[in-house]
């Protein structure tokens, strides 16, 4: 009976261990949503654009995962993705950068302005992304940041100057209508909202809808005819 007990006991610690193990890596994670429109005529429709997934690999180890939705990154003049971290972390690096389709990237560790998110202190570029000149098309980025006291929490940290501020912003362009183009952030939120500068007022603020082509309207009218007529009879 001693070792039934001891056997029940084990699996119970067992089932204990494999329950917390889940909430204890997911405590090690952090997401966070795109829902800042900056484009001075929308890029994102309303909607928001994707996220940015910090994980904690280990000690002074994280890895930082852009998946964007709706837009892609684009190399116009803007740098790609930026973010800042805590001034108390120590000897900072980048690594194992690299996009989902490709594209030639670089690690800045220097002052970058985004364009109505402001300014902030790290930063990853693609060199050639974005049709707009020809280059790839990329929708997601992975990289590992590692520092001397590094965690999840080192990138909790807005821009300055930014109307608003926001933690992570991405220069991208719309895939439905390539020529919006702009900066995108993340400031904690999830609901979409316009930045500073975007009223709203521009081409690609909303879907272009196209109208139906003549054939079809008039394919529609005959149709309609044709209901009518069958009524009409029915109804004698």
């Amino acid at each position: 009976m001693k070792r039934i007990l001891q056997a029940i006991g084990q699996l119970a610690l067992l089932a204990i261990a494999l329950a917390i193990a889940p909430a204890a890596q997911a405590a090690f994670q952090t997401t966070y949503t795109f829902d800042v429109d900056y484009c001075t005529s929308g890029c994102l429709f309303g909607g928001t654009g994707g996220t940015v997934t910090l994980t904690q690999n280990g000690a002074g180890d994280v890895t930082v995962t852009v998946s964007l939705t709706g837009v892609d990154f684009h190399d116009q003049g803007l740098t790609s993705f930026v973010w800042n971290l805590d001034d108390a972390v120590t000897g900072v690096s980048i690594q194992n950068l690299a996009g989902d389709g490709g594209g030639t990237w670089s690690a800045l560790q220097t002052s970058v302005h985004e364009d109505g998110a402001g300014t902030f202190d790290y930063a990853v570029n693609c060199s050639n992304c974005g049709p707009q000149n020809g280059g790839v098309e990329i929708a997601s980025i992975s990289f590992d940041v590692l520092g001397t006291g590094l965690t999840t929490d080192s990138f909790h940290f807005l821009s300055s100057g930014g109307s608003p501020s926001a933690y992570f912003a991405a220069a991208v362009f719309n895939t439905t209508d390539t020529t919006c183009t702009g900066v995108i952030g993340a400031d904690g939120g999830t609901t979409p909202r316009r930045g500073g500068s975007n009223d709203g007022s521009g081409d690609c603020a909303t879907p272009v809808q196209e109208m139906p082509e003549p054939h079809g309207l008039a394919l529609a009218g005959l149709g309609l005819l044709a209901v009518g007529f069958i009524r009409r009879r029915n109804t004698r």
